[in-house]
């Protein structure tokens, strides 16, 4: 969901979610360990959002696959 949204501003969200730390940090509402974690990157347009995105789950579902 919170992508959905990052990607209407041309924006990228990333963060780890398989995290102890951050798992830990969101069941405390810890912003500050949380502001550590996220990172946020601004893109050009909404595509490029996506494709970002897009890259990055696919590398990750990759790693999973070893």
């Amino acid at each position: 969901m919170i992508q959905t949204v990052a990607i209407d501003h041309h924006q990228v969200i990333d963060y780890s979610r398989n995290s102890v730390e951050m798992i830990k940090a969101l069941e405390k509402a810890d912003i500050k360990t949380l502001s550590k974690q996220i990172h946020l990157e601004t893109t050009e347009s909404a595509d490029k959002a996506k494709e970002i995105l897009l890259q990055r789950r696919r590398m990750a579902l990759r790693g999973l696959e070893r």
